[in-house]
């Protein structure tokens, strides 16, 4: 990406938080089906987060002008983080073994 470092990553940590949030408060339930469609559903759930996030971070930044593959790769970190972050928030609250 060419966004200078201190410009991207408090966006990463904002989805990261998100997700963990996510979890935390109950917006996102992970729901095991026989399909076991739980992580894409996480997914799912993340791109409509992306999504706004990506076009927040657009205007907040409206000095730098994001490229199309630009505000793809944001949006995908974003999926990625989230869901990490969702994750890790799931398993921080699991007994341990």
């Amino acid at each position: 990406m060419s966004l200078p470092f201190h410009v991207w990553a408090p966006f990463g940590r904002e989805a990261w938080e998100a997700g963990r949030h996510a979890i935390s408060s109950g917006g996102f339930v992970f729901v095991y089906t026989y399909e076991d469609r739980a992580y894409s559903d996480l997914k799912h759930y993340a791109a409509r987060y992306a999504r706004a996030a990506v076009a927040d971070f657009a205007q907040q930044h409206a000095l730098i002008l994001l490229t199309p593959a630009e505000k793809a790769h944001l949006t995908a970190m974003y999926i990625h983080a989230f869901v990490n972050g969702a994750f890790d928030q799931l398993l921080s609250g699991m007994p341990s073994l």
